[in-house]
């Protein structure tokens, strides 16, 4: 064994070089699975990719994302939420309270409801008014 003691750090040494150049090669495929799985684990996922533009700048009335949330429950049969677990949902994606926007209201920050999330708020007539328009192909007809 000592006498391969010279290839193998060679070898550690190569490897760590080419990690420190370009990382790992981890095959697309393993990503993939790794996301499917991540998204399995958080039921609001759907929702935010359909119904929320994610991003620093944006901000929500909390109530309003709750709602909108329920109704998309209801009709694409998600997980119900208390409005408590809700919030504890939307603070481990970071979508967090800023309570200084309103004494009356509360917001978050992180996210707000796009077009169509906004149709899921307003139930019927809002998807209504979403059909004149390009709708996603997986979301149901109320």
């Amino acid at each position: 064994m000592l006498d391969e003691l010279e290839g193998i750090f060679r070898w550690c040494v190569e490897g760590a070089v080419a990690y420190a150049k370009g990382g790992l090669n981890v095959p697309g495929h393993l990503y993939a699975v790794r996301n499917a799985k991540k998204n399995d684990s958080n039921p609001l996922s759907d929702f935010a990719s359909i119904c929320l533009d994610i991003g620093p700048d944006k901000v929500e009335q909390a109530g309003n994302l709750f709602r909108a949330y329920q109704r998309f429950a209801e009709v694409n049969e998600g997980e119900n939420f208390t409005n408590a677990g809700f919030g504890r949902r939307l603070n481990g994606m970071g979508i967090v309270k800023v309570p200084e926007l309103s004494k009356k209201h509360i917001h978050r920050r992180g996210a707000c409801l796009n077009e169509v999330g906004k149709a899921y708020l307003n139930g019927t007539r809002g998807m209504i008014e979403l059909e004149a328009k390009d709708r996603a192909e997986h979301l149901r007809v109320v």
